[in-house]
């Protein structure tokens, strides 16, 4: 029975030291996705605050050109 004792014993002590070593490399696949992510928005806000610049100059552009046509038949 002792014997039986320690093979249950590194059975369950193998078993823990798996499920700790599974656990970090799911933390750090985690980990990884997130820094991912966190590129992939950053990449995201930089791209949509260029398109609102843009939208300011397309709109301070047709105040312009609407000037200039009301001057032409004015």
């Amino acid at each position: 029975m002792p014997e039986f004792k320690k093979m249950l014993w590194k059975e369950t002590y193998w078993n823990a030291k798996m499920k700790s070593r599974n656990s970090t490399i799911e933390l750090k696949t985690s980990l990884k996705k997130i820094k991912e992510l966190k590129r992939k928005i950053e990449e995201l806000e930089t791209a949509l605050q260029n398109c609102k610049l843009r939208v300011e100059l397309f709109e301070a552009n047709n105040e312009h050109w609407k000037e200039q046509l009301h001057r032409s038949q004015g």
